[in-house]
């Protein structure tokens, strides 16, 4: 689970290197995470752009695999069992 977390916070922050395995994330900077963010890096990861379309193919993401890397990046955020509304809660469980 973890290697998704760390992709996703890498995409999200853009540093000049991937954050390590060992690195640890606070709660505040999981709660900055946006529905939008989660969409955009799974966009990137499975289209490789974040504007995409019907005629668009995958680049290797496949259905399962997509929600298996949301279910990875659920795990470790801090509001787990509420869906996302007005800005709080999992953005995972977004309708977005």
């Amino acid at each position: 689970y973890f290697d998704y977390m760390c992709d996703l916070m890498t995409f999200f922050h853009k540093p000049d290197e991937p954050y390590p395995p060992t690195k640890v994330f606070t709660r505040e900077e999981l709660l900055l995470l946006t529905p939008k963010v989660v969409r955009d890096w799974m966009a990137m990861k499975t289209f490789g752009k974040l504007d995409y379309g019907p005629g668009d193919k995958s680049l290797g993401a496949r259905y399962h695999t997509l929600g298996y890397m949301k279910k990875a990046v659920s795990w470790f955020m801090p509001n787990k069992r509420p869906g996302w509304c007005d800005g709080r809660g999992n953005p995972t469980k977004s309708d977005a």
